[in-house]
């Protein structure tokens, strides 16, 4: 049935005015200063306004390296992110280097990335130049070698060529690459994505998405709908999966899809990725991460066309944005989570812009909140109230309560379940790190007395503080307490060791600093003759495991943290998207 739709696509039904939400235009919504997507935003600014491909004397490695096949893959998403990020600043300098690389793109090897990102440079940065360039690479015959390899996304740019250019050839080519192989078995209903690469599947199916947008195909529908539920049945991890969401939520404006972009957003393009260099970590993952973070403000708001324009406020990112159609200027602001407040906040500011007129907004309650506790409020009076005419003041608040809950995995694991919170967080999945012996050893054992330690002022008697929170900020050592005279330092490779004291110098002296919670007794050890070093342990942590300095200044405790107290031992809960480099789980084994 798949196939012989392809084959025959008939008639081409482009959907009408308001039958999709549709996407705001990235030129007409900034970033909230303040947010963790700006700092993003603003880091990604660095590669495209620091590199200087034109006057590279030295190939760059990677995809990139002149004997690879994959090469003109990173170039690609390097055009786009250029073109994105002009859309989202306005930046010149972005927008004058697209003319240095568009004449450069037909000699790349890989074609779609290329293609994508000419038609970025059209679509978002007003490149006529991109646009011929990408209609003369359709008559490329290089094309009809790869239809039976990985393909990538061609079909889905070919369709977003189609609705530029409206040329039949372009719906022809198109059709070839959409894979009925694979998109046939969707359609039946078959699991045939198991044991390949994610590459090869998920770039046809959000091809298929277009398939469907340009010519109303019904049946793509329910090959996207069943390609999710498979995909979260046991393909995907629980800190997110697929943008297959975005579009099946402005399809169907189902909660539960703008759900599931939220974690992906957060825990993917939100969170840290590995560390590469400078000119050879140019894989598949760098191009699609770069042009990623070019975009962090393309699904907070969507439109509803219409007598009465709508808006849909999906992702709550501070944000502004000006919504020509509903002839406002929108702000969005989110207050920052903190664990002693388990609320979030959200502002919002009307200020009109031309002629009023009837609108309506729609604000997300998404799975990680409920009723009780929610409050919203519309010039300091409680909502509900009564239509009024719109001033030029006018503020929402929104105070959604931040709910702790455990997800099952919808697998073959019946007593694996997720542990997930939500919310800068912001639909965060917490992780589980090592919070050591939930439990304190009890007294008189000989376990007790060999960890416990005592606190020696550095500057003055021991005596002169009453309580933890006299000497935070203080220089302190610490004497193991069952071995007067002995005392923790620092030794070979930063182990902690502990030795007589008649033999230690400045590496014994620690600095006690606060942590995450704010409170005193809550607190890290710094080393004085080492800045920015803490005393840390490894994470498989086992009894005798030995201690260390760690001196990562980037590692901090994120701020809505928390610890959640079991029956045997504690368990400290983060932001995954707080977590760089490190080990980690996200499932715990629950059973009655």
């Amino acid at each position: 049935m798949s196939y012989r739709k392809i084959k025959n696509p008939g008639e081409v039904r482009m959907p009408g005015p308001g039958e999709f939400l549709k996407e705001v235009s990235l030129h007409d919504v900034l970033l909230g200063l303040d947010s963790m997507h700006w700092r993003a935003q603003q880091m990604n600014m660095e590669f495209p306004e620091n590199s200087q491909f034109a006057n590279a004397g030295k190939p760059y490695g990677g995809w990139e390296d002149p004997i690879c096949e994959f090469r003109g893959h990173f170039v690609g998403h390097y055009l786009g992110t250029m073109a994105l990020k002009w859309a989202t600043t306005h930046n010149d300098s972005l927008k004058g280097k697209c003319r240095l690389w568009c004449p450069l793109c037909p000699n790349a090897r890989i074609k779609w990335e290329i293609l994508a990102g000419l038609l970025d440079e059209y679509a978002y940065a007003d490149k006529a130049e991109a646009l011929k360039i990408t209609t003369w690479m359709y008559i490329v015959t290089r094309h009809w070698d790869s239809l039976n390899e990985e393909t990538g996304g061609m079909n889905d740019i070919l369709y977003m060529l189609f609705t530029i250019t409206q040329d039949p050839k372009h719906l022809v080519l198109v059709h070839l690459f959409d894979k009925p192989c694979s998109l046939g078995l969707l359609a039946v209903q078959a699991d045939d994505i198991s044991g390949f690469c994610a590459k090869t599947k998920i770039p046809i199916v959000i091809g298929s998405q277009m398939r469907y947008e340009v010519t109303g195909d019904q049946l793509q529908t329910e090959i996207l709908k069943f390609f999710m539920d498979i995909v979260n049945a046991s393909h995907t991890h629980a800190s997110g999966g697929t943008s297959v969401s975005r579009n099946l939520f402005r399809w169907t404006k189902e909660m539960a899809y703008a759900d599931y972009y939220e974690r992906a957003l957060t825990n993917a393009s939100g969170s840290t990725k590995d560390w590469g260099t400078p000119f050879d970590s140019l894989w598949g993952c760098y191009g699609t991460g770069i042009q990623s973070f070019a975009k962090l403000g393309d699904s907070i708001y969507f439109e509803e066309e219409g007598l009465y324009p709508g808006l849909y406020i999906i992702q709550y990112i501070s944000s502004s944005l000006d919504w020509k159609s509903g002839h406002i200027v929108l702000n969005q602001k989110v207050d920052p989570v903190v664990s002693s407040d388990p609320y979030l906040h959200i502002t919002f500011t009307f200020l009109p812009k031309g002629a009023a007129r009837p609108l309506s907004f729609g604000f997300r309650i998404s799975s990680w909140t409920n009723t009780n506790g929610a409050k919203a409020t519309l010039n300091g009076q409680d909502l509900p109230l009564p239509s009024t005419a719109r001033t030029s003041d006018d503020k929402l608040t929104i105070q959604l309560p931040l709910i702790l809950r455990i997800e099952p995995i919808d697998a073959d694991r019946p007593f694996t379940t997720l542990v997930t919170f939500s919310k800068v967080s912001r639909n965060s999945t917490f992780v589980l790190t090592i919070y050591p012996n939930g439990k304190s050893s009890k007294s008189g054992t000989d376990i007790a007395l060999q960890a416990t330690f005592r606190f020696i002022l550095n500057d003055k008697p021991s005596s002169e503080f009453s309580s933890l929170s006299d000497v935070i900020g203080r220089s302190v050592m610490l004497e193991l307490f069952a071995s007067p005279g002995m005392l923790v330092v620092r030794g070979t490779d930063d182990e902690l060791v502990v030795t007589d004291s008649s033999s230690v110098h400045g590496s014994s002296i620690f600095r006690l600093v606060t942590r995450w919670d704010g409170k005193a007794e809550t607190v890290s050890l710094e080393s004085v003759t080492q800045k920015g070093c803490f005393v840390s342990t490894s994470v498989n942590l086992k009894s005798g495991a030995s201690m260390k300095l760690s001196c990562n200044t980037e590692i901090e405790y994120h701020p809505l943290n928390f610890v959640a107290k079991g029956a045997k031992r504690n368990f400290l809960l983060v932001p995954l998207l707080s977590i760089r480099d490190g080990s980690y789980t996200v499932y715990f084994n629950i059973q009655s």
